[in-house]
């Protein structure tokens, strides 16, 4: 199940077990040095457009597609964030497909629904900073929403 190789609209493929290991590392550097997390860390290391494969693990179990999930909407969320605080914009580059495969990403996961909802939010900032309408006074949602996904899912990752 897991051999089974994706492909993305860029042609490049990449194996679930690539995705799987992006996501180790992702959570990995952020317990360990999170300020590392710049728009280099996210170019060079994480160069996948992880938002296309949402919908591509519907052939894993339900434990492993929740990880999956969860780690993506992470990866997509801390983008977002380095993005409003002027660090990179590889999110904003790509925000309609972005913003489009979140629509259409469904879950029956309590906490991957309010994560997807957490990036849906901060995507719909990005684009109003990219208007040059984002308001920095808010702030104090902003660091709710990634101290709630380092709370309740990387800290809580519980990968089978």
């Amino acid at each position: 199940m897991l051999q089974q190789f994706l492909h993305n609209t860029s042609g490049k493929k990449y194996s679930p077990k690539e995705i799987i290991y992006d996501i180790d590392f992702f959570y990995s550097s952020l317990q360990q040095n999170p300020e590392l997390l710049d728009n280099r860390f996210f170019e060079k290391i994480f160069p996948a457009p992880y938002w296309e494969f949402l919908k591509h693990f519907d052939v894993l179990e339900k434990e492993e597609l929740d990880y999956l999930h969860n780690g993506i909407l992470g990866i997509l969320l801390f983008m977002g964030y380095q993005y409003l605080y002027e660090k990179g914009d590889k999110i904003v580059k790509a925000h309609k497909e972005i913003a489009d495969s979140l629509h259409a990403f469904s879950s029956g996961n309590e906490k991957t629904e309010k994560l997807k909802g957490l990036v849906l939010e901060t995507l719909n900032k990005v684009v109003r900073k990219k208007a040059g309408e984002f308001d920095k006074n808010q702030n104090n949602e902003i660091y709710k929403s990634i101290t709630w996904t380092l709370k309740n899912i990387v800290l809580n990752n519980n990968k089978t």
